[in-house]
């Protein structure tokens, strides 16, 4: 016999929504705490989510890959450099117009991802050529 998944019932029914749990999840949730603390055993997995949830928050398109960015991450070392102070890694993208994608995205510092993030509002407004000088 095949089962087929009702997720809105379960749901009322506050149960865990992952396969082969039955647990109860808790009020407005949909996993249990016991599925949600999987959720975040793979570091490597955490930061795709992270970036991946942030991208759709801000409606930028997302069209990498938990195997494209893992091997991207390793080469940079972002998995220990990851963090929010200034020598730590963030996920820039080239083209800001675009969205995250293999060949638009780079590990670049915190200090340099601030700094381009200046300019590039500088730009759209058209004070880059007004002023003279650098803003740093």
């Amino acid at each position: 016999m095949h089962q087929v998944l009702d997720f809105k019932r379960k749901k009322r029914l506050g149960k865990c929504l992952s396969p082969h749990c039955r647990n109860v999840a808790r009020l407005h949730r949909n996993f249990c705490n016991t599925c949600r603390g999987h959720f975040y055993d793979d570091p490597m997995r955490r930061l795709f989510r992270n970036l991946k949830s942030s991208a759709k928050r801000r409606v930028k398109e997302f069209g990498l890959t938990f195997d494209v960015f893992a091997e991207l991450a390793l080469e940079a070392g972002y998995l220990l450099r990851a963090g929010r102070e200034r020598h730590c890694l963030h996920v820039d993208r080239i083209d800001p117009r675009l969205g995250y994608f293999a060949g638009n995205i780079r590990f670049i510092s915190c200090e340099e991802n601030s700094r381009k993030a200046f300019l590039d509002k500088r730009v759209l407004n058209g004070q880059a050529e007004s002023s003279g000088g650098e803003p740093f």
